[in-house]
């Protein structure tokens, strides 16, 4: 009383699509306009471009970033948690991956 599965050949074989003339058309306007899009928010604009020359120009990352010498520089520090890679119980250490992030303002880098 077995009972025996066989396939249909027709149900297993790949999906073909049969595009009309119209169709294919309809997919290719559509993939200009998703190209036209998409290239147009990664590019920056020629203001954005000539702003961050302006800004860099004469600039130099080694001099403390602060208009007065006897200014501080108020530097906030953050911590973010990644990845816990060992947690030794006995000698209660712990090894993990860390993001750290310091953030700070530069008044040269205004506008």
């Amino acid at each position: 009383m077995g009972r025996s599965l066989s396939l249909n050949r027709k149900l297993c074989s790949p999906l073909k699509l049969h595009l009309s003339e119209m169709g294919k058309q309809v997919a290719l306007l559509v993939s200009i306009v998703f190209i036209y899009f998409f290239c147009k928010q990664v590019t920056c604009s020629e203001d954005e471009e000539r702003l961050v020359r302006d800004l860099f120009r004469g600039y130099n990352k080694l001099i403390r970033p602060v208009q007065n010498m006897t200014q501080k520089v108020d530097v906030r520090f953050g911590l973010a948690f990644v990845q816990l890679i060992n947690v030794n119980e006995k000698n209660q250490i712990m090894k993990s991956n860390v993001w750290l992030r310091l953030v700070w303002s530069d008044y040269q880098l205004q506008w």
